[in-house]
């Protein structure tokens, strides 16, 4: 089944690579979306693909990169966006 998602994380998510973190591991999984830094220190992830892939992307998201810290992680069913890659977004 073809999903999409929106997930914020917080904790020290933002200047230790996180967006590139995630960004590498929904290509990996053939997703499609963004993730973007948000004002309040977390992060925004769009993520769209087969539910099995977004299962496996929570679990590398909240695993994180080396030097990130995930304190919690929120999802919600998103509305498709229609995007082709998965892109960071400024």
């Amino acid at each position: 089944m073809y999903l999409c998602k929106r997930y914020v994380v917080y904790g020290h998510v933002q200047d230790v690579g996180f967006r590139m973190f995630t960004l590498k591991a929904a290509k990996q999984l053939y997703l499609v979306g963004r993730v973007q830094n948000q004002a309040t220190g977390s992060v925004e992830i769009i993520a769209c693909g087969p539910e099995h892939s977004l299962k496996e992307f929570e679990t590398k998201i909240i695993a994180g990169p080396e030097n990130a810290n995930v304190d919690r992680l929120i999802q919600e069913e998103y509305p498709d966006p229609k995007l082709d890659d998965f892109i960071i977004k400024k």
